[in-house]
């Protein structure tokens, strides 16, 4: 399957297949797959274009992430700020 049939197939699965894969791909800390997949989603048109709202994405990120946020010390060293419990049903 090359980019376009993948991009396509993605675009085409339903909204709620969706996001139950990227729910998966954050349950399993598959990073890069779900930045991959989201981008798909993303560059979509919303609607009948298969594109997922950037709202909607973000209120599953901020579901499964494990880091409540990141700040920097003055050294410039990140450090991160966990979230007590995350759902992995």
């Amino acid at each position: 399957m090359n980019e376009f049939d993948t991009k396509k197939w993605i675009l085409s699965m339903s909204r709620d297949s969706k996001f139950k894969l990227m729910e998966s791909m954050l349950k399993k800390d598959a990073f890069g797959e779900y930045m991959a997949f989201i981008k798909i989603l993303l560059d979509a048109p919303c609607g009948e274009g298969g594109g997922i709202p950037t709202e909607e994405i973000n209120a599953i990120w901020d579901k499964y992430m494990k880091v409540d946020r990141v700040d920097f010390e003055d050294d410039g060293k990140p450090v991160a700020t966990y979230k007590k419990e995350i759902p992995k049903e």
